[in-house]
């Protein structure tokens, strides 16, 4: 691995063979437990597909994850969660057999909810007031399919808030200044054809002008014309201070292994890569206030990354780590 790159900090001691893929991470609001969702890796190294949330106490080796939610009545499985850093109130995906729904619970888990409305959405992510979510609509009658909307405390579905024009999935929502949303997205082609993740790249969306703003996010990005993949980037996430966006791509790799990618909004220099494609890293999102094993409010990241093989390349599955980003922030 190249020296400028950064390394993962596991947070769990992973056995060997494999037994779990650790996947989507979220912290709280003060940096002591993050919730991820987990699956079961049968003998042969397959993953089971049976998801479910888990939490852990931080800062890690030596705690043990246990199940998130707490009830009677809960999901058949549950993944991709949020944190209102606000209210402590978690959002993840309610899935049934045939069902996919939006839910939230308190902090500990309990008084697990259907939130209304959000039949075929995913990928929830708060609004900084803690009441108010943006979400990816998968419903077969979104326009664009899929698009981001919005749903608010009181009800209220605004849908397509990026536009006709573009497939918009996996929103995040500036916490500091609400009216800016970046998202991975592509343009909707004619005809259509269908949406491929794989030709995504992060746009932003600022609903504080007049007409509303949607561009992509990196200087020198293509808004139209033939997809380039040197720009392909999925997931991305805010800072706590509204400057920096980081998200996940395959450009620096030709087996389509994903790294994590650092941009600060507005500028014209390139994102910068934070780590090694050979850890396939992704969904990386930002402590509020640095992680308890690295200096005080060092600037960290949490992800997830290939499960270490002591003395060799890491490999599927993934496992939960951190990154100390101070170098680059």
């Amino acid at each position: 691995m190249s020296s400028y790159l950064v390394e993962p900090n596991y947070l769990i001691s992973y056995e060997r063979p494999a037994s779990f893929n650790d996947y989507r991470c979220v912290v709280n609001g003060d940096g002591t437990q993050v919730i991820f969702e987990r699956s079961l890796v049968d003998a042969s190294g397959e993953i089971k597909n049976q998801f479910n949330l888990y939490i852990l106490d931080l800062p890690g080796p030596g705690n043990e994850p246990i199940p998130f939610l707490q009830g009677t009545t809960l999901p058949l499985y549950s993944d991709r969660p949020d944190w209102s850093w606000q209210t402590g109130a978690v959002a993840f995906n309610w899935i049934e057999e045939k069902d996919l729904e939006v839910g939230a619970a308190l902090s500990d888990g309990t008084y697990p909810t259907r939130v209304k409305r959000t039949s075929r959405m995913e990928y929830p992510t708060w609004y900084p007031d803690g009441t108010s979510l943006a979400v990816m609509n998968n419903a077969a009658t979104a326009a664009p399919h899929p698009s981001t909307a919005r749903i608010d405390s009181d009800g209220t579905f605004t849908p397509a808030l990026t536009g006709q024009t573009l497939w918009a999935g996996m929103p995040s929502v500036n916490q500091t200044s609400p009216n800016l949303i970046a998202f991975a997205g592509q343009l909707v082609e004619s005809p259509p054809k269908k949406y491929d993740q794989d030709r995504n790249y992060i746009w932003l969306l600022d609903m504080s002008q007049t007409p509303i703003s949607v561009a992509p996010l990196e200087y020198g990005c293509p808004s139209s014309g033939c997809f380039n993949p040197a720009f392909q980037a999925r997931a991305p996430w805010w800072s706590p201070d509204g400057k920096w966006i980081v998200f996940e791509s395959t450009r620096a790799d030709t087996d389509g292994k994903y790294a994590i990618f650092l941009y600060r909004v507005g500028e014209k220099n390139g994102a910068v890569q934070l780590t090694d494609p050979m850890f396939n890293m992704n969904h990386a999102k930002w402590f509020p206030n640095g992680f308890p094993g690295y200096p005080d409010g060092a600037p960290t990241l949490i992800v997830a990354a290939y499960q270490p093989r002591w003395g060799e390349t890491p490999q599927w599955p993934h496992g939960i780590a951190t990154l100390d980003v101070s170098a680059f922030v």
